[in-house]
């Protein structure tokens, strides 16, 4: 499903970077007024006349948005239909809603001439506990209408994002752990906190989604239009942390018992320790504008990699069942190494 969210990014900047640009120098009039000419295309298209209302938006970065104010083409507010009746995959159906949720659509109607299952219907209730603010409004043998309940405009895309981080962290420390602690019990509840973070990692793909299709945004979540590419990444790697300690937990409920080698179980929890304190610090280095630590989180991936290398010879000695789970292990720390070094390069890209 993640991919549709990517695609959606991608599709609104090919669209961005066609668009035209004009030139108009600014003239005065009377006293302190001060008037530029619209380009008389954009008119057009816009479908705008004399005596029309034309919305300024100023922009964090200083600029000015131009928008009709009766804007045709925006998705807040508005409904869609999806009509399943020759629909026979139900991960389909999924991806179909998910896609016009991310996309800003209000009410979303799901539609089948022949009925609706109850597969899908419990499927579509499943989806729906994953997104924030969504309901189930109305149903009959036919249709499922969904409907948001929130406002993309009173969401904080900061403390959204520092929520995520908290939580993704939270679920790391724990399968750790949960998996050299042998307790199954506390793994089980990491898999209960998983579709937290998805829900969050939903709601803010749709509020950036949401700045690509209606630039007006921009203003009520104080984003430069530059910024939505980082906070896609920076929440894309907070959740993909999140399905790492999703994959430990699951590697805990496997094991038939506890991993007793003392060697291996200090090596798993400095590196674990080494990781969770790099991603931390890069996290820390995006709210704080921190660019000289950004740049020595960055510099630092080599030698974290090269600390991982040096303990494989080692594990591959241990039993095959441990020895594959923690080979895994590693490979999950350096993964979640290089999303540190991901959002450091963010940090500093954002500085310039």
């Amino acid at each position: 499903m993640k991919t549709i969210i990517n695609y959606i990014y991608f599709l609104n900047l090919s669209l961005m970077s066609k668009s035209n640009n004009y030139t108009r120098k600014i003239q005065k009039t009377g006293g302190s007024t001060h008037i530029i000419a619209l380009p008389a295309e954009w008119i057009r298209k816009s479908e705008l006349d004399k005596g029309d209302v034309i919305k300024i938006f100023p922009q964090p970065d200083g600029n000015l948005l131009l928008k009709p104010l009766s804007d045709k083409d925006s998705k807040q507010g508005k409904e869609t239909e999806i009509d399943i009746s020759n629909v026979v995959d139900t991960n389909l159906v999924m991806r179909l809603v998910l896609s016009r949720y991310i996309s800003g659509f209000q009410m979303i109607k799901i539609y089948d001439n022949k009925g609706i299952d109850l597969e899908v219907r419990s499927q579509v209730g499943q989806l729906v506990a994953n997104l924030m603010g969504v309901e189930i409004i109305d149903e009959s043998d036919h249709w499922l209408v969904l409907k948001d309940l929130s406002s993309l405009q009173s969401l904080d895309l900061n403390q959204l994002i520092r929520r995520t981080h908290v939580l993704s962290d939270k679920m790391f420390s724990s399968s750790i752990e949960a998996f050299l602690s042998y307790n199954k019990e506390n793994a089980e509840l990491i898999k209960i906190q998983e579709p937290s973070v998805d829900r969050l990692y939903y709601l803010v793909s749709r509020q950036l989604n949401a700045v690509l299709s209606d630039f007006s945004y921009c203003s009520f979540l104080g984003l430069k239009m530059i910024e939505v590419l980082d906070y896609n990444l920076i929440i894309k790697r907070l959740e993909a942390i999140a399905d790492h300690a999703y994959s430990t937990a699951l590697m805990t409920l496997e094991l038939t018992e506890k991993i007793e080698d003392k060697k291996a179980v200090k090596y798993i929890s400095d590196l674990s320790n080494k990781v969770r304190n790099r991603y931390n610090k890069a996290m820390n280095c995006f709210f704080n504008g921190k660019v000289v630590e950004a740049n020595e989180i960055a510099n630092e991936k080599t030698d974290f990699h090269e600390d991982v290398q040096s303990h494989y010879r080692y594990i591959l000695s241990l039993d095959k069942e441990v020895a594959v789970k923690l080979i895994l292990l590693l490979r999950s720390f350096e993964r979640i190494s290089s999303y540190a070094a991901d959002i450091a390069e963010v940090v500093i890209n954002r500085s310039v």
